[in-house]
């Protein structure tokens, strides 16, 4: 059997895509950098400690970004649907007062 993915779960995987490295640099960045020699190579892909406070901030904000949306764009499906349900059975009761209904209506049943 084939598993669709839906939008939550999709955007969950997407963020724990993202969070994953970048809180696992970080790590490095906060307890590692420190025992790297100055003249080391490895010192070519740690910014400046000032960066260390921008980055993740700015990753949080992203995350936080993309988490209002999502739960922005489900609100919106969810009432979506919610509206096409009051729609269609407001059009049942209508089709079911007039008459036409496939039992024959209120009014054939009074003419009995």
């Amino acid at each position: 059997m084939v598993r669709s993915f839906n939008f939550e779960e999709l955007a969950g995987y997407s963020i724990l895509a993202i969070t994953i490295p970048s809180i696992s640099y970080l790590l490095l960045w906060i307890f590692g950098v420190p025992f790297i020699p100055d003249e080391s190579i490895l010192r070519a892909f740690f910014p400046s400690q000032i960066h260390g406070v921008i980055i993740p901030l700015s990753l949080f904000w992203i995350i936080t970004i993309i988490g209002v949306f999502r739960v922005l764009c489900l609100k919106c499906i969810l009432e979506r649907k919610f509206q096409i349900f009051i729609a269609t059975n407001h059009f049942k009761l209508t089709l079911n007062i007039t008459g036409d209904s496939k039992d024959g209506g209120p009014e054939l049943a009074n003419k009995q």
